[in-house]
């Protein structure tokens, strides 16, 4: 599902200009578009991992969907009358496939095989449905392999070393209230902080040249690793800053004051009630500002 949708399609559309260019190359530019247009919305930089972006907004990647439209054309062409001009081409590329040649149909069924299994014992079964049920089970089997990917990738701190604070609080691929909040200096306070596109020192020193080992990322105050959890729970510098978050969270999550540090920082960021949402945001908008 991670693959550029160029790998799935190979036919060509001409543009205004009058040359060919492959549908392949254009969904893949709307692929880069959708995750830009994302991260535009987050207020964060390009450079941020998709997959907290995806996470975020609880939406699945365009390159699921591209894939899903490519076995729902199949089945329709398999299951078409041989009336039409479309099963003739379809049948002729089916034979060069059969001989060995890698044609459009070589990569459809790559990408059946990726969503649905080994062909001899799912295709005969695939044909005989309809195309609604067809929809509603490619709905559910996209769906369900990329929250698995999503979770197993998130989890994987040699692939994704950025993402080592956000799989503490980040555990279901699902739509974060704090998007609807109305303050926008806040909904981006929050968007930065979550996923990574901040100036503080674990962030700064993975840029810096020659790179910065991760121990000696410290904070200026407290001579310890500048990291999300030792900003939002125990930088002593925003002491005073803190004393409004932690009363919005004693409110609202179960014995918040007798938590280890590393369960208050998944609680309040786990936390759906605007009032500690709205918290988080004062709190980083005023820790950035009296930097």
């Amino acid at each position: 599902m991670s693959k550029p949708a160029s790998n799935v399609l190979d036919f060509y559309s001409p543009t205004e200009g009058g040359r060919f260019v492959s549908i392949g190359k254009i969904l893949l530019m709307q692929v880069l578009k959708q995750r830009k247009f994302f991260k535009r919305n987050l207020h964060v930089r390009q450079q941020t991992p998709n997959l907290a972006v995806y996470g975020e907004y609880g939406i699945y990647p365009l390159e699921g969907r591209l894939q899903g439209n490519v076995i729902k054309f199949l089945h329709r062409l398999e299951n078409m009358s041989s009336d039409f001009p479309a099963k003739w081409i379809y049948n002729d590329l089916y034979s060069l496939h059969k001989c060995g040649f890698k044609t459009w149909v070589t990569k459809a069924l790559e990408v059946f095989c990726e969503i649905e299994g080994p062909i001899p014992s799912t295709f005969e079964k695939f044909r005989s449905l309809d195309s609604r049920k067809v929809k509603n089970n490619l709905k559910k089997t996209l769906s369900d392999k990329y929250r698995s990917y999503w979770l197993s990738s998130i989890n994987d701190q040699d692939l994704n070393p950025k993402l080592r604070s956000y799989n503490m609080f980040k555990t279901e691929f699902c739509f974060e209230p704090y998007l609807n909040l109305t303050n926008p200096k806040l909904r981006t306070a929050i968007s930065r902080f979550r996923v990574s596109s901040h100036h503080l020192a674990v962030e700064t020193g993975r840029h810096a040249k020659p790179k910065v080992p991760l121990e000696e990322r410290l904070c200026n105050t407290c001579l310890t690793v500048e990291d999300e959890m030792h900003h939002l729970i125990d930088c002593k510098k925003f002491n005073a800053l803190r004393e409004t978050l932690f009363a919005q969270a004693t409110k609202y999550i179960k014995d918040f004051n007798a938590l280890q540090p590393s369960e208050k920082f998944k609680q309040i960021l786990q936390s759906k009630v605007i009032a500690v949402q709205s918290s988080i945001g004062n709190f980083l908008v005023q820790a950035s500002s009296s930097q």
